[in-house]
């Protein structure tokens, strides 16, 4: 298909020579039909022409190629990127073409295509690049902004406009010189101009703008110079901060500073500013007198104990001094130091160290002012020195007269014989080993003597308790040394042979020992002292806090009447302040008491004076007193005499009983009013139970008459007709029914006054709960109940059979009463040490609390709705009271439960076994 111009230039190889574009012709099939490269098809893996272009693409890119396609099958220009396979791999190519038709009228498609698959993968890199780019600036806390050449906002990110007060849209196209006035617009701009020019970037540097809203601010900022790949200046980029806080603040400390520089500087005492690391931050000049060859300016930035390693004994005072400072960091007081140092030059020195906290820039740092005090102590210690080198002398003198007489073995003997038989333990340490101990010691130690000898410093430094171990070997150093500055007389704590804990009263001096220096000890075991000092301390402690708390007023007077001290109650009650009553004498406040008790309290103070006090001084008084605002107020009084650090003291307890003695006062009149209300109550009672006894007797004799008569005419008259009959039976039943009511209040009378007569013999249980049945059968069958009796046939106990039966009735007919049709009835027994429990439980209508509470009370009905049951079939009310009473004859217990409506009653009994 190659052509050829009309110069004979052949147009196929001119474009295959020249363009590295892939061209090529489809039918429209999609099938090759021309190729401006063969060398294309064959790396496309198409042996010849006639294959697909669909057989190269990648499957993803089908569907796109295939659109590609489709527009230009409507005439549509188009442009795709597809993945075309190029051997083994695939490649992206970029896809142009459009239809033409050729010389016989058939529809064609030329396609251009292009291999740009470095400049995707380039493009891709370059996208993922600013995705990763953009986040990290959005997200990073720093302000960061770029400007173009003319310094106009192009990107920021939201710390920036945080910062300026502007949103991000606000900002984007605002020039710099917007948010400045002239003087620093012409600062910025020479800062820009530098980097512009230089190419290199500029630090950070301080300028005022403008937030939004016209609010001055101090601002830091840096600047870059912003290039593309080929070096091209496109603008600029970098950090800003809002520093108007900070520039603030060291305004005001610059200010600050100078004034307390010059007293700083100034002062003729050294001082050392610390941090909490031990590092010296700064030193006044007065420090180069102290340290006369280290001069200040090579001390700041070193720790203090690289300090004081500079000075002698470094071994001693940098634990000393560390121990210290780490106390005073965790705000443990610190009194100021006295003590004698060693300059780096080898000068001895007495200096006193003050310490305090300061604070600077919102760090906290320690103030160390030292005085030098050697001139002074020059002059104390000369004195000092003159009068131990007097006693040397003397004590040497002695020593060799000693020597020379028998006087030294006498002592000796007299030491031993004294130390031996001393209640004291005694011990001498020389060269830190115990050179002589008596058994008081070794008693106190929980050693031997012998063990005690053998023990070498490091078993003398672990037989001190921790906290006391520094003290003990340094005044055991001390005096071993022979040196005057030793503590003779202190308290430790040592582990005894058992690891239990022993407080030492300790008395110790320097002696000369065998020709050398030691330490002559004297301890005495004061642990149970030092337990008891503590549990007073608690004692103390909890009798203070019931002092300070107690709902009484307290008041403690010595002997001579004078307040000493009162509790905060007092205060409340009498309404003085309580330094208006300390060292008053109470007779001095007689407004207080009413007259007829002023003998009495002069009384008191008689016999207090004289010290023959006796306990309570006064016993429990009800007294009326008068406040402060001269208001009557009752009270209840004691004196008593104490003793208080060897002073007799008198203990006053006041209790305010206003409220009560007024309470008291109404509750005697309301006694008054309930007795004769009681005794009109039982006048009433009497004529109630009297009414009761005289109507049941005279109602019971007429209705013996009335039922006889029925009983007559129903025996002899045989032809009455059956109407009649009937009236005469109903007649006989309701006489039967009303004496069954007398009989009932009867035995209520004898319930309520108690003479109930039983007549008790023993019965078989069994029998009579099957004869209360049988009386009820009428009742329970009509009902269609199922009765589950499970009580042993052979169960006997000693009981009145007609008051049992009754009260087995009672709770029958109630269970029968209001349990519902087809319904179930248990009574069943549990068998208990000495008692036997009945229990009558079943599935009815239950009771509520409230019903509970006084379903045992006289005349008390339960109404409630259960099939069966006719409103006629009502009781009295006296059926579970009387049921009760007997139970109780007996020597039993009765009760009932339920859980509540529609759940059912178990009512609950006990009768004494045989």
């Amino acid at each position: 298909m190659a052509s050829t111009s009309n110069f004979g230039y052949n147009i196929g190889d001119i474009l295959k020579e020249y363009l590295d574009d892939f061209i090529f012709i489809l039918n429209e099939k999609y099938e090759f039909e021309y190729s401006t490269d063969t060398l294309h098809l064959k790396n496309l893996g198409l042996i010849s022409l006639g294959s697909k272009i669909t057989d190269i693409l990648h499957p993803e890119d089908f569907r796109l190629g295939m659109d590609f396609l489709q527009k230009l099958s409507k005439a549509e220009q188009a442009l795709e990127t597809l993945r075309v396979r190029f051997g083994e791999v695939f490649r992206f190519y970029e896809f142009k073409g459009r239809l033409f038709k050729n010389e016989a009228q058939e529809t064609k498609y030329l396609i251009t295509t292009q291999d740009i698959t470095n400049r995707v993968k380039t493009e891709r890199k370059s996208i993922s690049f600013e995705k990763k780019y953009k986040q990290i600036i959005d997200n990073i806390k720093e302000a960061y902004y770029e400007v173009d050449l003319e310094g106009n906002f192009i990107f920021m990110n939201e710390s920036f406009t945080q910062i300026t007060g502007y949103s991000f849209d606000e900002m984007i196209g605002k020039n710099y010189a917007q948010l400045l006035d002239d003087e620093n617009k012409k600062k910025v701009l020479e800062k820009f101009n530098s980097v512009y020019k230089s190419g290199l970037s500029q630090e950070y540097f301080k300028f005022e703008s403008t937030k939004k809203g016209n609010t001055k601010i101090i601002v830091e900022t840096s600047v870059y110079l912003n290039k593309d790949t080929t070096g091209k200046k496109l603008g600029f980029y970098g950090i800003s901060r809002d520093i108007t806080q900070r520039f603030n603040l060291e305004l005001k400390l610059k200010q600050s500073e100078e004034k307390y520089r010059h007293l700083f500087d100034n002062s003729p005492y050294a001082i050392w500013i610390i941090d909490l690391n031990g590092t010296v931050v700064d030193c006044n000049s007065s420090t180069d007198i102290i340290l006369s060859r280290d001069k200040r300016k090579d001390l700041i930035g070193k720790n203090f104990v690289e300090i004081l390693g500079l000075f002698d004994r470094p071994e001693y005072y940098v634990p000393f001094f560390k121990s210290k400072f780490e106390s005073f960091v965790r705000d443990e007081p610190m009194k100021a130091l006295e003590l004698k140092m060693h300059s780096n030059d080898g000068i001895e020195m007495w200096m006193i160290i003050r310490t305090s906290k300061i604070k600077l820039e919102d760090e906290t740092l320690i103030q160390v002012i030292i005085q030098d005090i050697t001139e002074k102590k020059k002059s104390d210690l000369n004195l000092q020195r003159s009068e131990e080198e007097l006693k040397i002398l003397n004590k040497e003198l002695e020593k060799k007269v000693q020597e020379r007489t028998k006087e030294l073995r006498e002592s000796e003997e007299k030491f031993r014989t004294i130390t031996e038989n001393s209640l004291m333990g005694v011990a001498i340490v020389q060269d830190n080993k115990v050179k002589y101990v008596n058994q008081q010691f070794a008693t106190l130690a929980g050693y031997n003597v012998d063990e005690l000898k053998e023990f070498s410093p490091m078993d003398i430094f672990q037989s001190l308790h921790p906290d006391d171990r520094k003290l003990v070997m340094e005044q055991l150093k001390k005096k071993q040394q022979g040196l005057k500055d030793y503590i003779s007389h202190y308290q430790y704590r040592i582990f005894d042979k058992t690891g239990g804990i022993k407080w030492v009263d300790n008395y110790s001096k320097t002696i000369n020992f065998m020709g050398s220096p030691a330490d002559l000890i004297s301890g005495i075991d004061i642990t149970d002292r030092k337990k008891a000092e503590e549990e007073l301390k608690e004692s103390e402690e909890k009798y203070r806090h019931l002092y300070e708390n107690s709902p009484f007023s307290i008041v403690l007077l010595n002997s001579k009447g004078k307040i000493i001290d009162m509790n905060p109650k007092t205060t409340e009650l009498f309404g003085f302040k309580k330094e208006d009553l300390i060292d008053k004498n109470y007779l001095t406040l007689m407004d207080i008491f009413p007259k007829e008790t002023v003998p009495e309290l002069r009384l008191v103070q008689d016999l207090m004076s004289k010290g023959k006090p006796s306990n309570p001084i006064m016993k429990p008084q009800i007294t009326k007193i008068y406040n402060k605002d001269k208001k009557p107020v009752w009270v209840e009084s004691e004196l008593s005499a104490v003793r208080i650090s060897g002073e007799l003291m008198i203990l006053a307890i006041i209790q305010n009983i206003t409220g009560k003695k007024l309470a008291a006062e109404k509750l005697k009149e309301s006694e008054q009013i309930l007795r004769q209300q009681n005794i009109e109550m039982k006048e009433l009672d009497r004529l109630k139970t009297d009414f009761i006894s005289i109507a049941a007797h005279d109602l019971k004799t007429p209705l013996i008459s009335v039922g006889g008569y029925v009983d007559l005419i129903l025996l002899r008259e045989k032809e009455l007709n059956e109407e009649v009959k009937e009236d005469l039976n109903r007649v006989l039943n309701n006489v039967r029914r009303l004496d069954g009511y007398i009989n009932r209040l009867l035995d209520v009378m004898k319930i309520e006054a108690k003479k109930v007569e039983l007549v008790k013999r023993e019965e078989n249980i069994h029998i009579i709960i099957n004869s209360c049945l049988s009386d009820l059968e009428f009742q329970i069958g009509q009902k269609k109940l199922t009765i589950n009796l499970d009580i042993s046939e052979n169960l006997k106990l000693r009981v009145d059979r007609f008051r049992i039966s009754q009260v087995f009735l009672n709770l029958l007919s109630n269970a029968i009463k209001f349990t519902p049709k087809n319904g179930k009835i248990d009574v069943y027994i549990v068998e208990e040490d000495e008692r036997i429990l009945f229990k009558i439980k079943d599935n009815g209508k239950g009771l509520t609390p409230e019903e509970i509470q006084k379903i045992f009370g006289k005349f008390v009905t339960i109404e409630q709705g259960i099939d069966g049951y006719s409103s006629l079939d009502k009781g009295s009310g006296l059926g579970l009271y009387i049921a009760k009473g007997f139970i109780e004859a007996h020597g039993g217990k009765i009760w009932v439960e339920s859980k509540g409506r529609d759940l059912g009653v178990e009512f609950s009994f006990t009768l004494p076994k045989l």
